[in-house]
C-alpha cells in the first residue's frame, strides 16, 4: 500500500472521521473482550452447549472481522493504528524534507505531536 502523506491541516481535518471510526474499533474490542470472557463448560456432551459455544464463535469472528474492516478502512486513508487499547494512531508528513509521524491519541482534541519514522 502506497503511503498517504497529510499536512498538519489536513490530519487534523480528518480527525472527526478517524475518530468515530476509532469509536466503534473500540467498542468491537470491548465486544470481543467480553466474548471471549464467556467458558461453557458441562462434563457430559450437551448438544445445547455445543450450539452456544458455535453461536458466540460465530459472534466473535464477525465482530473480529468487522473491526479488521474499519482499521483497514482507516489505513487505506493513510491512516496507521499504532495501538487500539492506547488508542493511538498516526498520519504520515514531511518536516525538513524527511518523513514524519503525526501523532494522535483517541480522545484528544487535534494533534499536537510527530515523531521520526524510526
Amino acid at each position: 500500500m502506497e503511503k498517504v502523506y497529510y499536512s498538519l491541516e489536513d490530519a487534523r481535518n480528518i480527525l472527526p472521521e478517524v475518530a468515530k471510526r476509532f469509536r466503534k474499533i473500540l467498542r468491537m474490542k470491548n465486544s470481543l473482550e467480553l466474548l471471549d470472557s464467556f467458558q461453557i463448560e458441562s462434563e457430559e456432551y450437551n448438544m445445547e452447549f455445543d450450539i452456544i459455544s458455535l453461536e458466540l464463535q460465530k459472534r466473535y469472528h464477525k465482530i473480529m472481522h468487522n473491526m479488521l474492516d474499519e482499521i483497514q478502512k482507516l489505513a487505506l486513508i493513510g491512516v496507521i493504528v499504532k495501538d487500539i487499547d492506547e488508542g493511538l494512531v498516526d498520519f504520515y508528513s514531511f518536516h525538513d524534507n524527511q518523513d514524519i509521524l503525526l501523532c494522535w491519541k483517541f480522545g484528544e482534541k487535534t494533534i499536537n505531536y510527530w515523531h521520526d519514522v524510526e
